[in-house]
């Protein structure tokens, strides 16, 4: 019971791991972008404020030479420029005053101040040029000198600032580093997990399907271990074990089948004998629809692509094979639909596109599906013609082939056709063939055409028309109306 409630499926696994693989490779990025952007940007914010120390101090030197110019020639043009650079200068110490990167940047205030005592000097000079002049213009020299000789200290403090955030960078590397570290072990732990995973849950799974394939004829098969492993490979053991008891069916159907043949033989009455045979012939094409070497060569398939890592193909045909194998078992004792068996032949066809690669394409043509859908059909009739073209039509084709399902309905009928680019045969050898196929003498067991077409005269008696189109190298075309 425990091994139950744990059984997940081999998607959830994988899924959840590379959720978070993703989100430890999002955190580490996320994480290192924003705090290397963040010291970046503190750089720029002192490197700028570098350069507003030297600005100020240009400033503050062009103001001093403007307003010495206006003392010698008075000029009022000189006296505006004065103005102009000393705002400029008071507004680059403000700037550097509230920059909170710096470390002491309230010590700015002191520079500020110093600029506006020499600005009140200035003032001073100009309103009372007659009055203490010498005095006033030696005070102002050596407001002038000791602006200039701050100027060190200030650069000093933005050098200050830059070491402090040189530190802190230090340490977001070496954080950065750890943190690249733990993610490297994270993802090696993750291949560990991937690979574990594959092998426990994919290929040694297989290679336990694959050996009590060969046993399941002697019946001692046992897929209960198989099984417990994930969800694909219990659906997929589950549609095996359900075949399994169709072959063991299969060989008391053998046995019955031998003493029925005797006990018909004795009978005088042809027509009756000849229902019964019909009859058993059908139970026995029904029961052997999904061919068990078919499904031997799909897992060897399986198998191989889960040994060259293609494990989301190998997931995808494990999920065909399985539902391929369920709706083959459930319609042997029901009626089917269009909309059904165009479900079955697709998982068909896909398990077929990986054996014949490239050299066959399937073409599906349905017109009006949602109007024919739910029309009743006998189950796997399509399948036993599609296989026939693959088997028979394009067995040695190449490259370019072809096979097309053409469904439509026109008035009152219903046209099923599948046909074939292949090689075809001589269309009165088909004519001698659907004329035996119909005669009451034909009564040996035959898998292919000739049970399509006695289920479907059973099926719809009357109203169903079969015509078979075909010549040497010119394909084969099976066309079914069915008037509804």
């Amino acid at each position: 019971m425990s091994k139950k409630l744990d059984k997940k499926s081999i998607k959830y696994r994988f899924y959840r791991g590379n959720l978070f693989l993703a989100i430890c490779v999002l955190s580490f990025l996320l994480f290192s972008n924003i705090y290397n952007n963040r010291i970046m940007q503190r750089y720029d914010n002192l490197m700028q404020a570098y350069l507003n120390v030297e600005n100020t101090y240009n400033k503050f030197n062009e103001a001093s030479m403007y307003f010495k110019e206006y003392l010698y020639t008075e000029n009022k043009d000189k006296l505006q420029k004065y103005h102009i650079k000393m705002l400029e200068a008071i507004d680059k110490v403000k700037t550097l005053k509230n920059n909170p990167i710096i470390l002491n940047g309230q010590r700015f205030q002191l520079l500020e101040n110093m600029y506006a005592s020499y600005n009140e000097t200035c003032i001073t000079i100009i309103y009372n040029k007659d009055t203490k002049y010498e005095e006033n213009y030696n005070l102002l020299q050596r407001y002038e000198k000791l602006i200039m000789a701050t100027s060190n200290e200030y650069y000093e403090l933005i050098t200050v600032s830059m070491q402090y955030e040189k530190e802190a960078l230090d340490t977001i590397k070496k954080v950065i580093h750890v943190l690249s570290v733990l993610l490297l072990c994270i993802v090696l732990f993750w291949i560990f997990y991937f690979v574990y995973n594959i092998i426990h849950f994919i290929m040694k799974p297989l290679d336990q399907i694959l050996l009590n394939i060969q046993k399941i004829k002697e019946g001692k098969y046992d897929l209960s271990n198989v099984s417990m492993t994930s969800i694909e490979m219990e659906q997929l053991c589950c549609a095996l074990n359900e075949m399994a008891e169709q072959v063991q069916k299969n060989f008391e159907y053998e046995r019955d089948k031998a003493k029925l043949k005797q006990e018909l033989l004795k009978q005088e009455n042809e027509n009756l004998r000849k229902d019964e045979l019909l009859t058993q012939s059908e139970l026995k094409m029904l029961q052997n629809q999904i061919n068990p070497h078919f499904l031997f060569n799909t897992l060897n398939m399986i198998h191989c692509l889960v040994d060259t890592n293609q494990t989301k193909i190998a997931s995808q045909m494990i999920l065909h094979t399985s539902q391929l194998l369920r709706y083959g078992l459930e319609m042997q004792n029901s009626i089917s639909t269009i909309s059904l068996e165009l479900k079955a032949i697709k998982s068909y066809i896909e398990i077929q596109k990986l054996r014949v690669s490239d050299r066959i394409e399937f073409v599906l043509n349905i017109e009006n599906e949602d109007v024919i859908g739910n029309m009743n059909i006998p189950g796997m009739i399509l399948q036993p013609l599609v296989e026939n073209s693959i088997k028979h039509g394009l067995n040695n084709c190449v490259e370019d082939g072809e096979i097309e399902i053409y469904i439509a309905k026109e008035d009152s009928i219903v046209t099923i056709e599948v046909s074939d680019n292949g090689v075809g045969m001589l269309q009165k050898l088909m004519d001698e063939k659907m004329v035996l196929y119909n005669s009451s003498e034909y009564n040996e067991p035959h898998f292919g055409l000739y049970n399509v077409i006695r289920r479907l005269q059973a099926f719809y008696k009357e109203k169903v028309q079969i015509q078979i189109i075909t010549d040497i190298n010119s394909g084969f075309s099976f066309i079914i109306h069915i008037k509804t």
